[in-house]
């Protein structure tokens, strides 16, 4: 079976895996993390700095996600945000509540 990518987040931090490989960077100030899952599944030892190669093709992964993913991700800048009249289009389709 050949690896699959996956990716994932919240307010704090992006995440990609690769394969047994699980990256962490932060949104902010560009801390990065990679640990091993096979090898370490509570991810106890980080290997961002024993392995940047590795943790910059995670990188240009979740760039290439992120600029894919971009145009249909919910806003979360003010100037993109959904006006209220789009809301109560949702709204009355029942798309939202």
């Amino acid at each position: 079976m050949p690896p699959y990518l996956a990716f994932g987040g919240n307010e704090r931090q992006l995440h990609v895996a690769l394969g047994d490989l699980h990256a962490v960077f932060a949104r902010e100030g560009g801390a990065a993390e990679l640990f091993r899952f096979t090898e370490d599944p509570l991810e106890q030892r980080d290997l961002a700095a024993a392995e940047p190669e590795r943790l910059k093709v995670l990188r240009q992964h979740l760039e290439e996600w992120e600029k894919k993913t971009a145009s249909t991700s919910f806003a979360t800048s003010a100037e993109q945000a959904m006006t209220e009249e789009t809301l109560d289009q949702l709204k009355s389709l029942g798309y939202v509540q």
